[in-house]
């Protein structure tokens, strides 16, 4: 039985100050000529990694199908599929510049993301996917980053881990709204009492979040993804989603 072609082509490409710039494409030979760095397998791969003045590592290899598979279903689990079209920058992280294309089936189902610093749910896990590949990790390189995602909670395929720099970032900015719109006293106590319990059990405040914002009615949703989206982390799409999955 033959196996499926998981995509027909990928192209992924990045530069920042801190990382670098990093290039991945790889890419179905159906009815091409192969080239001899193929070495027979169905793909191509072509992999660059350096400064962004200089290209340090570069080359091309051949991929199986089954490595095709794997990748692939990496990136679906990371939730590539379900990105926006682009991301902005964070101004507290500086500008950053990535492209994203996948070809699954040419004019069927493609996928086209671009973007800036403020990274998607998931990037860390897809970038985690294209290390697997052999891109060069770019704290290998000299890169004292060595993660991406700006979001308050970031991890692979789901919400994951906590960000501790963007969620306290959230909250430097939601106490800055309260406090511009008269909220205090007990009120800003409270809140700050809930901002402790995070860092102390991410995880169980993910799910007490998740559980309140469902318990609430439609217009007092409304008003929490308006309040969260204006604090700049994350749109009021990745929110929701955060909530309602």
């Amino acid at each position: 039985m033959t196996q499926k072609v998981p995509f027909k082509a990928l192209a992924f490409s990045f530069t920042d100050r801190a990382h670098g710039r990093m290039t991945v494409r790889m890419k179905h030979l159906e009815g091409e000529e192969a080239p001899a760095a193929a070495a027979g397998d169905p793909y191509l791969l072509h992999i660059e990694q350096g400064p962004a003045e200089r290209t340090v590592v570069k080359f091309d290899k051949g991929a199986s199908l089954d490595t095709a598979s794997g990748l692939c279903t990496q990136l679906l689990e990371a939730g590539v599929f379900s990105w926006d079209e682009t991301f902005p920058d964070d101004p507290t992280v500086g500008p950053s510049r990535w492209m994203l294309n996948i070809v699954l089936e040419p004019g069927v189902f493609e996928v086209h993301v671009r973007g800036g610093s403020m990274y998607p749910q998931g990037f860390d896990a897809m970038m985690e996917a294209f290390y697997g590949l052999g891109l060069p990790r770019p704290e290998e390189a000299g890169s004292q980053r060595q993660g991406f995602s700006g979001m308050p909670f970031a991890g692979a395929g789901g919400l994951g881990a906590f960000n501790p720099a963007a969620l306290q970032g959230l909250f430097d900015q939601m106490q800055r709204m309260m406090g511009s719109s008269g909220a205090g006293g007990a009120g800003l106590e409270e809140f700050q009492m809930v901002m402790r319990d995070i860092q102390k059990n991410p995880q169980r405040m993910q799910e007490l979040m998740r559980s309140e914002f469902r318990s609430m009615p439609a217009e007092q949703r409304n008003a929490m993804l308006d309040m969260l989206a204006a604090t700049g982390l994350g749109t009021r799409d990745w929110w929701e989603r955060f909530f309602l999955g």
